[in-house]
């Protein structure tokens, strides 16, 4: 029959357990010395499968194993902190791809158990006992390849043209084994074989269609599914003129195996040329029968192949894995390891507690610290300034928060165009396809249709990145315009002799209250650090019998809440304090104000005023900074959110594809 069988890959071995032990030192808050025995055993099993080249149903059971022993993995670590590199073996390139995925390695697994199925089924006779074994374990290396072409691309095992192309050979050949079993039996009529047959002929076709496009799979075997291709389709008329024999249509059998011969000459397979010359005998006694004796016409046209009949489906792949699992079930692995959906849900509330500090107690107190600057520098316009000289510190600390926002916008700009390419190729794709099935079958709904509202949110976070750009020109701009010798070089002899009583007790209350707010902040700051949710949230799970309820998350995160509640009164007292200050600012600026008057600037006026202007430019320019850091964050967050969104849609729309590609390909 001229079977092949599919070569497992090969993994590069490493100590799995050691990587996981680093990985629970380092992310977990527990220690790998708890969890010896079960990171030696899963090294040991990882091991055995990467060096035991063995095709057996015990290396079978020991993969099953390990894919159980992934699922658990799966839910406790991080899957993308690991790397496993594995080997491509069906090309004649060997290359190897290391890729930090646990969902990479459960691929290559399951490809693997599909590649052994091939194999055992390979190694098995051709007996008619057999046959039946050789044709479920084709059926279950399908539904494993299957699998392999229906994950995230980034994860699979293969390229999915590749994984199509395997999972169409396993039905191909799983049917052939149907076919010849059915073959062997008595009083099985040949129209029945033909329809079998014919069958196998789609299967092939499907294989050698998507085998061109595979970038792996070698050319001798593209030429091999050819080839089978024509033999079953020479087998099928065969026998449908065998059927035409019994039904004593002699003329439509002398045209049916006139084509069969034609066919059978351009098939390459070793076992054609003796069915081509079995073929030519029978032609030539039923071609001089019908000459002499029936005398019925030959067709010019050969009749339709017949309506091929399905004997072999994919499994539940979800099932199959259950089954293969089962005897492995009740092997836990670290059982007593915080699991990530706690730690997940910790970092949530984490994010949720600096947002409700920020919102409730920082930016009220930041506000408050504006508008009392603003008051203060308005009633000290005309008195001197203070702070010189500025540590430079200061100011060149303002560069490098404008060199990150451009970091940020190249990262942000680099993602808009993965986003934007994401739903130009899903357009693309929607468009071939509804080009090569036409209007009338191609159903589903077109790309501008359904992705409006991702090209709304795309276009709109462009837009705001077009105004993130142009207000980092501005502020870099100003930034230039301050004169960093003036503000950072100690002033002439005679304004350094100037005395530091001169300012008012007023503005000197001002500044104190101002100094105390900042000390206040970094307080704050500094106790949202200290009083992580997550400790407490873990001592719950802990008391729970390490049991994740996420109903009392909630509860649990308002009362941890309680612990701002004193920093909260602090914020109603300096707005009491704020508006006491700027009244009593405001009464003396009104008694200070002055019939103005045309006189010189003395030198001290006029460097006082340069050294004002430029303390307005800094400031401004750091108001501008503090806005774009949080206008850059949310930014960053809108865009990783669309850019997931638009992953999620890519895939569905993707899976909807091929669902439908897959449906008019068998009609």
């Amino acid at each position: 029959m001229e079977l092949l069988a599919i070569p497992s890959k090969r993994t590069l071995q490493f100590n799995l357990g050691e990587k996981l032990a680093q990985l629970i030192d380092s992310t977990f808050y527990q220690t790998s010395n708890s969890f010896e025995s079960d990171l030696k055993e899963i090294t040991i099993i990882r091991d055995e499968i990467a060096s035991n080249n063995d095709i057996s149903t015990g290396q079978v059971e020991q993969m099953y194993k390990y894919l159980n022993i992934l699922k658990q993995l799966k839910k406790k670590f991080p899957v993308d902190q690991i790397q496993f590199s594995w080997c491509q073996t069906i090309s004649t390139k060997s290359n190897i791809r290391g890729y930090p995925s646990l969902e990479w390695e459960e691929s290559n697994i399951i490809y693997n158990l599909g590649a052994i199925y091939s194999l055992l089924s390979y190694e098995i006779g051709m007996t008619q006992d057999m046959l039946n074994t050789k044709y479920k374990y084709y059926q279950m290396a399908a539904t494993m390849f299957n699998h392999v072409s229906i994950r995230d691309s980034k994860s699979a095992a293969v390229d999915g043209e590749t994984a199509i192309a395997l999972t169409n050979l396993m039905l191909a050949q799983g049917m052939e084994c149907f076919w010849s079993r059915a073959k062997g039996k008595d009083n099985i009529k040949h129209l029945m074989l033909a329809r079998l047959s014919s069958q196998v002929v789609i299967y092939y076709d499907k294989t050698f269609q998507y085998a061109k496009r595979s970038p792996l799979i070698k050319s001798d075997w593209i030429d091999h599914f050819k080839q089978k291709m024509i033999y079953f389709e020479v087998v099928t008329y065969y026998r449908m003129a065998l059927d035409m024999q019994d039904n004593q249509k002699w003329g439509d059998m002398v045209r049916t195996l006139t084509h069969c011969v034609s066919l059978i000459s351009n098939c390459r397979l070793d076992t054609s040329q003796q069915f081509l010359q079995m073929l030519k005998e029978l032609l030539e006694e039923i071609s001089k029968d019908n000459d002499f004796i029936y005398l019925q016409m030959v067709p010019e046209t050969v009749a339709p192949i017949v309506k091929p009949l399905n004997m072999i489906e994919l499994l539940d792949f979800d099932t199959v894995i259950a089954e293969g699992t089962q005897k492995w079930q009740n092997d836990i692995y670290f059982k007593n390891l915080l699991p990530l959906e706690l730690i997940d849900a910790c970092n949530a509330y984490n994010e949720r507690q600096s947002q409700y500090v920020s919102e409730q107690i920082i930016q009220p107190i930041t506000a408050l610290i504006k508008e009392l600057n603003s008051k203060l520098n308005e009633a000290l316009k005309s008195q001197a300034v203070v702070g010189i000289p500025l540590d430079i510190n200061e100011i060149t600390s303002l560069d490098v928060s404008l060199s990150n926002f451009s970091s940020m916008n190249e990262s942000i700009h680099s993602k808009l165009l993965v986003i934007n390419l994401i739903l130009d190729d899903e357009v693309e794709s929607d468009k071939l396809l509804r080009s090569n099935h036409g209007l009338l079958h191609w159903n589903l709904p077109k790309s501008e249709d359904v992705n409006i509202n991702l090209i709304t949110k795309l276009t709109q976070l462009k837009q705001y990145l077009t105004q993130a750009t142009n207000t980092d020109k501005e502020t870099l701009d100003v930034l230039n315009m301050i004169d960093r010798n003036l503000l950072t070089t100690d002033p002439a002899e005679h304004l350094a002799k100037m005395k530091s009583n001169d300012e008012d007790p007023l503005s000197k209350e001002s500044k104190d209250v101002q100094t105390n707010r900042d000390i206040f902040i970094r307080k704050v700051q500094e106790k949202v650090t200290e009083n992580s949710v997550l400790l407490k949230m873990i001592k719950s799970c802990r008391e729970n019998n390490e049991v994740v309820d996420q109903t009392k998350m909630e509860s649990q995160f308002q009362e941890h809440l309680t612990i701002f509640q004193d920093d909260l009164m602090r914020v109603n007292k300096e707005r009491t304090t704020n508006r006491k200050l700027l009244q009593q600012l405001e009464n003396a600026s009104s008694n200070n104000t002055t019939t103005e008057t045309m006189k010189r600037l003395t030198p001290k006026e006029l460097y006082i005023e340069e050294v004002k202007y430029s303390l307005g430019l800094l400031g401004q320019v750091k108001e501008s900074i503090t806005n774009g850091a949080h206008f850059y964050n949310d930014l960053l967050t809108s865009t990783n959110s669309l850019l997931s969104e638009t992953e999620q849609f890519n895939e569905a729309r993707k899976n909807a594809k091929k669902k439908l590609n897959d449906q008019l390909m068998n009609a």
